[in-house]
């Protein structure tokens, strides 16, 4: 994690900083940890609880050391980016699901499933970095739909969607699992003028 999150980035930021090119990167939601509130702000706390998540706030620390240094920086805080095209490596729990049921198994849910996730769709996303690219403001944005649903609410859409009774298996949630994420999204909705349909 660290190798790629932390040093990747920085080679490219002293590229940046030497060739003078503008940098739109990929932050994430985990940084905040569990959340003391919900919906989450920008300036809120950040309060990583995995490895993954600690490499995700060291770039944002290089972010503000080098907007320091004349850099021109966008962040984008990603909540749980779904969509067409998904990978299983990468995928957040609703591809998870999906590829499960679709093999006739059980979606695994950590917890009790009544946990919350603010999920944005890739088309959206992709929306938020041509726009950054154009912006002339620097810092950090949420990029979220600011609504939440818990697990078994999508478990609840997918069985109607596909008209099968789906049986979770519940299992035990580690101790640094989050339990709810959800964007505030003011300032990406005023900046960067997404509109976000949630799941239907």
């Amino acid at each position: 994690y660290f190798d790629v999150n932390v040093n990747g980035t920085e080679n490219i930021l002293k590229l940046a900083k030497e060739y003078g090119f503008k940098i739109v990167y990929a932050s994430s939601s985990s940084v905040y940890g569990n959340p003391k509130s919900v919906p989450i702000k920008e300036d809120d706390d950040r309060n990583p609880l995995n490895p993954y998540a600690k490499t995700k706030l060291e770039d944002e620390y290089l972010m503000e050391k080098y907007s320091k240094l004349g850099v021109e920086i966008v962040g984008l805080r990603y909540f749980n980016i779904f969509g067409k095209g998904q990978t299983l490596e990468y995928a957040g729990v609703i591809t998870k699901f999906l590829d499960r049921i679709r093999h006739g198994e059980p979606p695994i849910i950590f917890g009790d499933g009544k946990q919350t996730r603010d999920f944005i769709y890739i088309e959206d996303v992709i929306t938020g970095i041509l726009n950054s690219a154009e912006l002339s403001r620097q810092g950090i944005i949420n990029i979220g739909s600011g609504i939440s649903i818990s697990f078994n609410q999508i478990i609840e859409k997918i069985s109607v969607q596909t008209g099968k009774e789906i049986n979770p298996q519940y299992v035990k949630k580690e101790l640094s699992y989050v339990d709810n994420l959800q964007a505030d999204t003011k300032l990406m909705k005023s900046i960067l003028k997404i509109k976000t349909p949630i799941l239907n």
